[in-house]
Order: structure tokens, then C-alpha cells, then sequence
């Protein structure tokens, strides 16, 4: 299990839960880094944290962040930094400009290059091409599950990232920095927007002195694809925690572990685990989601045997857990309410059609809709299977 750390606290915390790689962050060349260390030109927090780490087991896997896209400001900086590296013993970098690589190969030519592929999708010639110069590759967000197998015959070493927020814009300008802000100002800022079509659907906008970001209203979390996750055979599942609590890092970083053990001590038996996912969503701050892991309405390539419905229907959700006769579990996409028709389109191609007369959450609380959860329970029909996808009429 891999993940970000930018203190002493936060290293501490995930080494508690298992954690065993760390990627050590400096804000000053970590692009999506929440934490600010932009007023100090020097880079003793990353050596603190590096001798830090090897005080609490020498064995640990250290890479420090790199993941700018350089501009000619960056190289004085950088100067600075490897020789921060130099110091702390470092011998990881993780970047995401490939430009970097002849850069680091020829400062610190015994250096192991980590390359990630977060600023878009890719393919697997070019993921070939860059293990020749890389020891390990993050793979994009982007990637369905069927196409990150596809990487995995690569002769490389690889993670994706299993749980954190997504970005899905950037800028090298400061959108939200404003007329009247000093040029040498490095306060990072935080704005939240909501989807006035979608309630609930909050968007983070962050600002810092590397630009405009923004992300997608919910976390990705694959805590329901532990067997696909396993069956992949990835080198690090990552988590990224940065800019959440350290009750966010530790609940995911322990949950990921013990839902992985779990797998491998019963796979045969392994379902989804309800409470595992309860207990992330309840230290989350925004709705907890696998993004484009699995194929989804903008993956047209991979059609399920399902029932057609009529054009006009919105895709609400999908059943994740039936138990006939009594209630099953909707995992939500938008909001639903007590009262709505819905149709059910199962994966046996059958079309079914209801009322919703009662709803509930988790902690078996009655409700009148699925507002600001993540997943909600309605009694049982008739025909219902898992993985049926509910759309309200």
C-alpha cells in the first residue's frame, strides 16, 4: 500500500496501519500538493521526514514527489532539490513531465525514475517505451479495469490509485488568485461549486502558486473491486489522502488492508463489505465512487446484456446487494425519492417496473430520498438481481 506524506503525523499514522511506501512531499515541487511549503526555498521538511521514516524501519520504500510540469522558473528550484536528495539519500523520484527524465538521469544518473501518467490517458506502446528509462509507472485514472490488464503484461512495475479525488482540470494559471493579489503571494486557496442540476454534487476548485485545479465531486473508491484490484497483481495500490484528515488517511489505508486480507484469506467468498464502505464514507467529505474503473455510460465500447429503457430515463443507480423478500441496497449515482417510479434493467435482460414506497439508509433509519448518500436500501422486488441498474421514469 502506497500513499502521500507531507508530516510527521501523517507518516506516523499510515506506518501504524500497514503502510509501507511512502511518496514524501514538498510542496514547492509536488503540483497537486494540499500542504504549504512555498515561503521556504530549502527542502529540510522532505530530509526531516526522510530520516524520519528510516528511524521507524530502514526497510521502508521512500520516493520523493517531483510531479511539476516544468517551466523555466521551476530549474533553480529544482537545482535545490536534488541536492536534497542527495542528503536525504533518496534514490526514488516520482515525476509526471517527461521532460524530467533526461533531467534526473543526468544529475543523479543512479536514480529510479517513478513516471505518472495523471495528466491523461495513454497506451501500453508508450507505457513499453517509458519502462526502458522508469523502474515503475502509476497508471491514469482513466484506464477501465480491462484496459489496465492489458498493462500489466508489460514487464513493469505499476500502481493505480485505488482511493482519493480525481482531477480533471488544471491550469498553469491562478484562476481564483484575483486582480488585487501580489504576484509573490503562495497562499493556496479552496472554493467549492455546485451542480445546480445535480444537488449535492459539490466540485472542488484549488488554487496554488502552481496553478488552477479542479476536481471531480466524488473520491474514488474501489473498495467494491478488491478481487478485480488482486487479480491484477499490481506492485502498490495507491491512496491519496492529501489535503483530507488524518482520520481520512488512517480509516482508508486500514480498510484497504484488511478488505485485501480478507480476499486472500476466502476468495471464493469474498462480497463487498458494507461496513468497510460505511466507515470511508463516513470520514469522507464527498460521495465515495469508482470513477472509470469499471465501464460506465461513457465506455460505449463494452455493452452489458441489459434491458433497454426508454430514452428519457436518468440512470440513478445500481444494486450492489439483494437479498430476496427483504430489502437490497442501492449504490446512488444522483438523487431519488420515496414516491418515484423507476424501471430496473437487469443483466438477464428483463425490464422491470415499480413504485419506491419505502427507503432507508444503512443504519436502517427510514428516509424519504437518497440525498447526500452514497448508498440507500429499498425493499425487495420481484426479478431483482445485483448489478441491476435502477433509472427513475
Amino acid at each position: 500500500m502506497s500513499t502521500f506524506i507531507s508530516s510527521k503525523e501523517q507518516l506516523h499514522t499510515a506506518y501504524k496501519v500497514g503502510a509501507r511506501h511512502f511518496i514524501l512531499e514538498d510542496s514547492k515541487v509536488s503540483l497537486r500538493s494540499f500542504s504549504d511549503d512555498f515561503s521556504s526555498p530549502e527542502f529540510g521538511k522532505l530530509i526531516d521526514l526522510a530520516n524520519e521514516a528510516r528511524d521507524l524501519d530502514s526497510t521502508l520504500s521512500l520516493t520523493a514527489n517531483c510531479d511539476l510540469l516544468v517551466h523555466e522558473r521551476h530549474y533553480p528550484i529544482l537545482e535545490t532539490f536534488v541536492a536534497a536528495l542527495r542528503e536525504a539519500n533518496i534514490s526514488q523520484v516520482r515525476i509526471q513531465d517527461q521532460g524530467l527524465i533526461p533531467y534526473f538521469t543526468s544529475v543523479i544518473p543512479d536514480i529510479k525514475l517513478h513516471y505518472a501518467q495523471e495528466i491523461g490517458n495513454h497506451n501500453v506502446k508508450g507505457a513499453a517505451y517509458y519502462a526502458k528509462f522508469c523502474a515503475h509507472q502509476s497508471l491514469s485514472s482513466e484506464l477501465t479495469y480491462v484496459e489496465i490488464n492489458e498493462y500489466t503484461k508489460l514487464d513493469s512495475s505499476l500502481d493505480i490509485q485505488v482511493q482519493g479525488p480525481l482531477m480533471i482540470q488544471y491550469s498553469n494559471r491562478r484562476f481564483m488568485a484575483g486582480k488585487e493579489s501580489r504576484e509573490d503571494d503562495v497562499t493556496p486557496s479552496t472554493k467549492y461549486a455546485h451542480d445546480k442540476d445535480y444537488p449535492g454534487r459539490e466540485f472542488i476548485f484549488h488554487d496554488n502558486p502552481h496553478g488552477h485545479f479542479m476536481y471531480v465531486y466524488f473520491d474514488r473508491c474501489l473498495l467494491r473491486y478488491i478481487p478485480q484490484l488482486c487479480e491484477l497483481e499490481l506492485d502498490h495500490w495507491l491512496i491519496d489522502a492529501r489535503g483530507e484528515s488524518l482520520e481520512y488517511l488512517e480509516t482508508t489505508l486500514r480498510t484497504y488492508i484488511a478488505e485485501q486480507e480478507r480476499y486472500h484469506n476466502n476468495p471464493d467468498n469474498w462480497s463487498p463489505n458494507l461496513e468497510a464502505l460505511n466507515a470511508v464514507q463516513a470520514v469522507a467529505k464527498r460521495d465515495q465512487k469508482p470513477g472509470f474503473f469499471r465501464a460506465n455510460q461513457t465506455d460505449r465500447g463494452r455493452k452489458a446484456p441489459y434491458a433497454d429503457v426508454p430514452e428519457n430515463a436518468q440512470l440513478i443507480g445500481r444494486l450492489v446487494d439483494v437479498i430476496r423478500d427483504k430489502w437490497v441496497t442501492v449504490e446512488c449515482e444522483t438523487l431519488f425519492s420515496v414516491g418515484d417510479s423507476l424501471y430496473i434493467s437487469t443483466p438477464r435482460k428483463n425490464l422491470i417496473t415499480m413504485e419506491v414506497k419505502k427507503m432507508r439508509d444503512l443504519d436502517m433509519q427510514t428516509i424519504d430520498s437518497s440525498e447526500s448518500r452514497n448508498f440507500v436500501q429499498i425493499p425487495w422486488y420481484k426479478g431483482m438481481l445485483s448489478k441491476s441498474r435502477l433509472f427513475k421514469a
